[in-house]
C-alpha cells in the first residue's frame, strides 16, 4: 500500500470516530459569520473580493472552510480531499445550506486541471505537511488557476518542526520552547496516534507526514512560474499543534503568489 493510500485509510478512520458532530459544525456555519475562519486568512480573504469568483480548496477535509467563505463571501467554491467520508459530509452540508460549491474526493496529485480555472487557489493550516512531493502539488496549482490568479496558503511554519508536541517522546513540558529536532533534517514521520485533534482514537491506523524549510517550499512555488507577492510570519499557534503563546517564534506563515 502507498503512503498516500495509507493516510487516506487513516483519514477516514479518524473522521469516522470525529470528536464533534456534524450537525453543530453545520449550526456554527448557519448561524456564525466567518465560522472557521482565522483572522489571518480572513483578513487576506477579504482583500481577494471573492464575490463571484471561482476559489479551489485543495486539502478541503470536511469543507468547512470552504463552505464559510462561499457563504460570507459569495464565492463559487471546489474542493478537493482525499477521504471520502469528508468529501460526502461536505457536498451534503454544501446542498443544506445551498451554497454554490461541490467537493471531489480525489487526490491532489491527480486531479484533472483542464476544466474550468480558478480565480484563486487556497490552501490551508495542517495540508502540506502530508505532501512529499511539493512540487506535484505546485504544479497542479500552477494548472488550474487562470494566467494572473493568485495563490493562498495559510499554513503550520516548518520552524515549528523543531519543537516537540504534548505526547510526543522528545518533548519536556517544562521547556516546551526547547529546540529537539533538526530543522534540515528531510524527515518522514509515521504515527498511529490517533489524530487527537480530530478523534477520538487513542490508536489508529498508521499515518505518514513530512518535514520541509522555507527553502524548499519556495522554490517549489518559484519552480512552477508563480511570482511570489507576499510573505507573512505569525507568532500564533494557528494548528493549535504546540499550544504556545506570545512564543517569539514563528509558528504560522501567510504566503500569496500569483500564477504568470
Amino acid at each position: 500500500m502507498s503512503k498516500t493510500a495509507a493516510n487516506k485509510k487513516a483519514w477516514e478512520q479518524a473522521y469516522e470516530h470525529r470528536n464533534y458532530e456534524t450537525a453543530a459544525l453545520l449550526d456554527r456555519l448557519c448561524t456564525e459569520k466567518d465560522a472557521y475562519l482565522h483572522e489571518v486568512l480572513k483578513d487576506a480573504l477579504r482583500e481577494e473580493r471573492l464575490n463571484g469568483k471561482r476559489i479551489v480548496h485543495f486539502f478541503c477535509n470536511n469543507g468547512r472552510e470552504l463552505l464559510s467563505i462561499c457563504k460570507n463571501m459569495n464565492a463559487v467554491g471546489t474542493g478537493y480531499d482525499i477521504a471520502e467520508n469528508m468529501v460526502a459530509d461536505a457536498n451534503a452540508m454544501a446542498k443544506t445550506l445551498g451554497l454554490d460549491a461541490n467537493f471531489i474526493a480525489e487526490d491532489i496529485q491527480k486531479i484533472d486541471t483542464t476544466g474550468e480555472k480558478a480565480d484563486l487557489l487556497l490552501i490551508t493550516v495542517g495540508s502540506l505537511g502530508w505532501i512529499k512531493d511539493l512540487d506535484a502539488i505546485f504544479k497542479k496549482a500552477y494548472d488550474i488557476l487562470k494566467p494572473g490568479a493568485r495563490m493562498l496558503i495559510f499554513e503550520i511554519h516548518p520552524v515549528s518542526n523543531m519543537l516537540a508536541a504534548s505526547g510526543e517522546d522528545n518533548f519536556n513540558a517544562s521547556y516546551p520552547y526547547l529546540i529537539v529536532n533538526n530543522y534540515f533534517e528531510k524527515k518522514e514521520w509515521i504515527s498511529d496516534a490517533g489524530m487527537p485533534y480530530m478523534s477520538t482514537l487513542d490508536k489508529s491506523l498508521p499515518f505518514y507526514d513530512y518535514s520541509y524549510t522555507l527553502s524548499d517550499l519556495f522554490t517549489s512555488i518559484l519552480k512552477q512560474g508563480f511570482i511570489l507577492s507576499a510573505f507573512n510570519e505569525f507568532e500564533d499557534d494557528a494548528g493549535a499543534v504546540l499550544n504556545l503563546k506570545q512564543s517569539g517564534i514563528p509558528l504560522s506563515m501567510l504566503i500569496k503568489a500569483k500564477r504568470a
